[in-house]
């Protein structure tokens, strides 16, 4: 800027500083100049092995808030933008035509100088990522095959990793865990297979039931609030479970139930009956609707089985006398294909290890 008593000098450096500029829409901008402006992140997807690469907009940054992710679009443009850096040198000459344009001019020069030359910015656009499928490469099936020939040392991820390297915000990433009920112990985050979460929902029946917990009373009662402590201490009184770790049990809890601020856990009757019925039919593909309706009762508590109907269900179909999965994946549609997972595990019977409170249901009966 220069005025009647003042000359600028430009000039541009010959090392240019490399830089990026983002053009941020109002609902960013608004967010980091809050009272209490959250941390922004610009994430892309970790290198997979090229049989594991794919063509999504997981190989592109994006932009995250805890809540929202940007796809980042370069623009060009063919206007140049300068990044300059003000100074001002009191001991630099002032030509002898500054003096006589400007007479009143103070001995001194004033220099701007160009340390970055622009001419693309990124553009964020609001992007809604599969978040499901981004998780995939990076979780251990389980339960463990004895081989894991598909494993190329990119899975066993902890969720700290996963949240910082997934291109997705954080809460897509939660829900994601939710959804395919991702658990994480010793480090490591795994997807179980739907016979092992048919397996856990067993194991949490039997308990509750020996507990007298109540999990879904007929209505017009509502379902109280338990303590997920107490069921995981009365699951393992004998000990630790290999093939049913306490972090499994506390994933499956929280799918199947809602918190209640204070520490328990409140039985989601909807939401149970449907991811229950979602795991039955993707354990064992389409089902007889009898043999369907049979056993997706039998992992649910008393007082659920009015609500085990496939008309109004949006998540399965019925169809000559069968019953099968439609839409979206599903924890058991996406542990069959998760890496290292080279066959169906078999549903095994639940292990009990002569606990008290199976022969106290036993006997009730």
């Amino acid at each position: 800027m220069s005025d009647s008593t003042t000359k600028v000098s430009f000039t541009i450096s010959q090392t240019q500083a490399p830089l990026r500029l983002i053009e941020l829409p109002s609902a960013i901008l608004s967010l980091i100049q809050s009272d209490n402006p959250p941390t922004v992140y610009i994430k892309s997807s970790p290198p997979l092995p090229p049989n594991e690469r794919s063509t999504s907009t997981a190989d592109h940054a994006v932009l995250c808030t805890p809540t929202a992710t940007y796809a980042l679009r370069q623009v060009h443009s063919s206007n140049i933008t300068y990044l300059i850096t003000p100074s001002s040198n009191p001991n630099t000459p002032i030509p002898d035509d500054t003096l006589t344009d400007f007479p009143n001019a103070e001995v001194g020069l004033s220099t701007v100088t160009a340390i970055s030359s622009v001419t693309s910015h990124l553009e964020p656009l609001p992007h809604t990522p599969d978040t499901s499928s981004l998780l995939l490469p990076h979780l251990l099936p389980f339960p463990t095959p004895p081989t894991t020939s598909g494993n190329h040392g990119n899975h066993g991820k902890s969720k700290s990793w996963i949240l910082s390297n997934i291109p997705a915000h954080a809460t897509a990433i939660n829900s994601a865990f939710a959804s395919l009920v991702v658990f994480e112990t010793s480090g490591s985050c795994y997807l179980p297979s739907p016979a092992i979460l048919l397996r856990t929902m067993k194991e949490i029946l039997t308990t509750a039931d020996a507990e007298r917990i109540v999990l879904c009373p007929s209505p017009p009662l509502s379902p109280q609030p338990f303590g997920l402590q107490k069921l995981l201490d009365s699951i393992f009184e004998d000990g630790p479970m290999a093939d049913i770790p306490g972090e499994l049990v506390g994933a499956v809890v929280r799918v199947i139930a809602d918190g209640d601020g204070s520490g328990g856990w409140v039985f989601n009757r909807e939401r149970a009956v449907e991811m229950v019925g979602r795991w039955v039919l993707a354990e064992k593909g389409n089902m007889v609707t009898a043999a369907f309706l049979r056993m997706w009762r039998e992992h649910l508590p008393e007082g659920c089985e009015g609500l085990c109907k496939i008309e109004g269900a949006k998540w399965c179909e019925k169809s000559g006398g069968l019953v099968g999965l439609v839409g979206g994946p599903t924890p058991g549609a996406a542990a069959a294909g998760a890496p290292g997972v080279e066959k169906k595990v078999e549903e095994k019977p639940v292990t009990t290890k002569n606990k008290w409170h199976e022969k106290f249901r036993k006997t009730r009966k």
